[in-house]
């Protein structure tokens, strides 16, 4: 009994790690992510097109359960972009079903926690049709369809979905492209 406890809250202690370490990985693919993101969306030549009546650019930043993370990237971001090419912007935190009904053109949206599929496509496809900077952190989904993430190999650099890009219509800087890594999905 008093060896089975043991195994038991070994396992226990082994699973918790795993977690933390899990967490630990994702919160620094979304630190770094966050930094790409920036980038991409000065690297966007099209961005007069996302200028709303009233002047501004619109950002969002997409959550589905933790809007805390999400102010909390929201204030990184924040501090290095009040302005984008002149124009003021406007730094959003929104809820899933807020992005897919917004009405305001969008410049770029950073998804902060991994989305499920049927969530994932409904982003993808909005983006697509309102050529949006769809970003995401999270491994495989530039492969699913998201516009834009990040590539971890012997470097980080950004990771394109040529596809998207050109559903999209979205025009990038010749050297931002050039740097990223990129990837030809089939659909």
């Amino acid at each position: 009994m008093v060896k089975a406890l043991h195994i038991f809250c070994l396992w226990l202690i082994l699973a918790m790690s795993f977690s933390v370490a899990a967490d630990s990985f994702t919160d620094r693919r979304t630190s770094v992510g966050i930094k790409l993101f920036r980038s991409m969306l000065v690297s966007n030549t099209a961005y007069l097109d996302k200028v709303t009546p009233s002047g501004e650019l619109h950002i969002k930043l997409i959550y589905t359960q933790n809007a805390r993370k999400a102010h909390t990237l929201a204030s990184s971001l924040g501090a290095d972009l009040k302005v984008l090419q002149g124009k003021p912007v406007v730094l959003e935190v929104v809820s899933l079903n807020e992005f897919l009904n917004s009405k305001t053109p969008i410049l770029g949206a950073f998804i902060v926690q991994k989305m499920n599929g049927a969530n994932l496509k409904a982003m993808i496809d909005k983006s697509i049709l309102g050529q949006t900077l769809l970003f995401s952190p999270f491994e495989g989904d530039v492969e699913k369809g998201v516009f834009g993430g990040i590539s971890v190999e012997s470097k980080v650099r950004p990771f394109i979905n040529m596809t998207t890009l050109k559903k999209s219509k979205i025009t990038m800087k010749a050297f931002y492209l050039r740097v990223s890594k990129k990837h030809e999905s089939s659909t």
